[in-house]
């Protein structure tokens, strides 16, 4: 699951605590269009270029970026992706992204 939260008035002590686990194995099916997932894998050596490669259906991956116009920026194929970051991914089928 992604969530980008938009916080427009930040109180006394300026933080946002969120809690979770980590999965040991996840699929995220992808559906034809716009997704907003996470990445919940430790692995931090996969790429958007490895998602391109492996499913043969996502064309663009993009990701937040706060200095960004409307605070997206599209993630160069080289990047790997962040554990616990979330991701607009766009896919033009569904596909199931099994991620270790």
């Amino acid at each position: 699951m992604g969530i980008w939260i938009n916080i427009t008035n930040v109180g006394s002590d300026s933080t946002l605590n969120v809690t979770g686990g980590l999965p040991s194995g996840s699929t995220i099916s992808l559906v034809a269009g716009w997704n907003m997932v996470g990445y919940p894998s430790t692995t931090e050596t996969y790429t958007a270029q490895n998602l391109m490669d492996d499913s043969g259906v996502v064309t663009r991956i993009e990701r937040f970026n706060g200095s960004a116009a409307y605070n997206i920026e599209v993630m160069p194929d080289a990047d790997a992706f962040q554990i616990g970051q979330a991701y607009w991914v766009y896919a033009t089928a569904a596909w199931d992204w099994i991620i270790p």
